[in-house]
């Protein structure tokens, strides 16, 4: 809340008074981190695999973006709380990678017997580790991009 209320020019009560606490400050960066999410899928144009791709990606870009966020959530221990709301984010990126995962199973380029759901849950699994590491390495962007691309080839070899 000290960093936000210096970055914001106010003091920390200002920062209470017109935002709340710190959940509803997290709360409200997710929302915007899941907008930001949605838009950008509303605007990929790729199908199947290369919607993957894409997908991750998009997740990437936004993951580095809201970075001193990441780090407060794992910090918190809230990214490494299964049932927990707050990663909105990773829930939303599961479920798009789902339906990816989903057309690629109908087109013929995995497995007709794969399962896209479980395909999506180990890509989401695997990208959130390579998002920890990355925080706590304080890796560069490409890092992060690379690791999460190979998680993509890694499941897709494993589905195919």
């Amino acid at each position: 809340m000290r960093s936000l209320a210096d970055e914001s020019m106010v003091s920390v009560p200002t920062v209470y008074a017109l935002v709340g606490g710190r959940d509803d400050v997290i709360a409200a960066l997710m929302v915007e981190g899941v907008h930001r999410f949605d838009a950008g899928v509303a605007e990929l144009e790729a199908r199947s695999l290369f919607r993957v791709t894409d997908i991750i990606e998009l997740f990437t870009g936004i993951v580095d973006h809201e970075r001193e966020l990441v780090r407060g959530l794992l910090a918190s221990g809230v990214l490494g709380s299964q049932g927990s709301d707050r990663f909105l984010l990773l829930h939303r990126v599961r479920g798009e990678l789902e339906r990816a995962f989903s057309e690629a199973i109908a087109e013929g380029e995995l497995r007709r017997d794969a399962d896209p759901g479980a395909a999506a849950t180990a890509l989401a699994r695997l990208g959130l580790g390579a998002v920890v590491d990355w925080v706590v390495g304080h890796g560069d962007p490409d890092d992060l991009r690379s690791d999460l691309l190979h998680s993509v080839s890694v499941v897709i070899a494993a589905f195919s």
